[in-house]
């Protein structure tokens, strides 16, 4: 039923569009890919080598209306592949798009984005956007990567922002083109959140309320691209980016707290912040991006998350330099990221602090693209997922074992839009 009403709701807004001689525009997007497991085991510390399959990962619809000159909007329906049999690390993570794996399986059709827009506000150029949007980061740091079919930015694949979430995000440029700046204020809780007033997955504990009465708060984004030199051709693609998130996470239960009764858990902040430098023209791109993120606990009192990592990635436009390889890319791209628990001492009581190791966890891509059109891409690549995991969550405990999982993966990477 949720897949016919999603459906109608993109019709629909080509319908009213069209009586009132709007410009309506219908389009896709589809990836496909062919993957093989190169290395002995998987990321899951299962034998796998030569485990191969062929899979069409995503599928997005969308229509896109044009009402007038100022007055617009775009709805998307994005079906993706969830895997075969989802378990608890594969299943979708509330906010997050669901995990993109190789084999075939069961698929998610979903909302993806709906919002009507106003665009050039009082002809200053200002954008406003209200519905389900996109993160105000998130159009930034993919445009610059600009392959998305190969794999998803950091950020988005481990799961430190909400791609698309429910809010409203007013954009605007700098005078003489040094840059734009931006300001977004959304649920925070992703696209997959409960709305105001439904049952939470907190019913099933004793002490639980709903959600409508524990989603407190939003989530503030602000967005600060600057380009230092935006006169100058050669280096107008040098830019300076600036990230700053502040929020909370909706609680799903009350915790008791001592001498207190129930309360909601003491430290809920979801903060994120990122910077990041990069540089792009027709040659290629180059790319540098750190992240802090802190994310307090739903559920427990007095204990937080603490990640931090780094991005790097780049590519070499083959066809600038030998006119016979027009069209031919080489990329690489090389993540890195640590997190990690901690419970802090409770006031005024006697609290043991622990912390699970900050142990690292590696993304690295490297491959070759061919560029047939702008609607079609293919991809040559090797992608390792590299692991770690900590027997003790006391860092300092000598015995402790420390597990390495490394996944090595060839693929054939497809883009088609249409």
């Amino acid at each position: 039923m949720r897949k016919q009403l999603l459906v109608a709701c993109v019709l629909s807004l080509a319908c009213v569009s069209q009586s009132t001689a709007a410009d309506v525009k219908f389009g896709g997007q589809m990836f496909a890919q062919y993957g093989i497991v190169g290395s002995k085991r998987n990321s899951g510390a299962s034998e796998a080598k030569g485990a191969a399959a062929f899979d069409v990962s995503r599928l997005a619809i969308t229509a896109e209306a044009k009402l007038d000159e100022h007055w617009n909007g775009k709805a998307t329906i994005e079906g993706q592949t969830t895997g075969t049999a989802p378990t608890s690390a594969a299943a979708p993570v509330a906010g997050n798009e669901p995990a993109m794996l190789a084999q075939a399986g069961q698929n998610a059709v979903y909302l993806k984005q709906a919002w009507i827009g106003y665009a050039n506000l009082l002809d200053k150029g200002v954008n406003i956007q209200l519905g389900q949007i996109p993160h105000i980061w998130y159009g930034t740091d993919e445009g610059i990567w600009g392959r998305r079919y190969v794999a998803r930015t950091q950020t988005e694949q481990e799961g430190y922002i909400s791609a698309w979430d429910k809010g409203v995000s007013v954009m605007g440029g700098l005078p003489m083109g040094y840059g734009t700046l931006g300001v977004e204020y959304m649920n925070g809780e992703g696209t997959r959140a409960g709305e105001p007033g439904t049952a939470s997955a907190a019913t099933a504990n004793t002490n639980a309320t709903t959600a409508g009465q524990l989603q407190r708060g939003k989530d503030v984004v602000f967005r600060l691209t600057l380009v230092p030199v935006p006169q100058n051709d050669m280096l107008k693609g040098f830019q300076l980016h600036a990230v700053a998130q502040k929020g909370s996470v909706a609680p799903t239960a009350y915790v008791t707290v001592a001498n207190q009764g129930g309360a909601l858990p003491s430290d809920r902040r979801r903060d994120r912040t990122i910077g990041a430098v990069s540089f792009k023209n027709d040659y290629g791109h180059l790319m540098y991006s750190y992240f802090y993120a802190y994310t307090g606990s739903a559920t427990t009192d007095f204990t937080y998350n603490k990640s931090q990592g780094y991005s790097l990635h780049g590519s070499a436009n083959l066809g600038k330099v030998v006119p016979m390889l027009a069209g031919v890319s080489l990329f690489a791209r090389h993540d890195r990221s640590e997190t990690g628990a901690r419970a802090r001492p409770t006031n005024g009581l006697s609290y043991v602090t622990q912390q699970t190791a900050y142990l690292p966890s590696t993304f690295t891509v490297a491959g070759i693209e061919k560029v047939f059109n702008p609607n079609v891409k293919f991809a040559l690549d090797v992608q390792n997922l590299k692991t770690c995991s900590a027997s003790s969550p006391n860092p300092s405990q000598p015995s402790q074992t420390i597990t390495i999982n490394r996944e090595v993966k060839y693929y054939v990477h497809a883009e088609l839009k249409f």
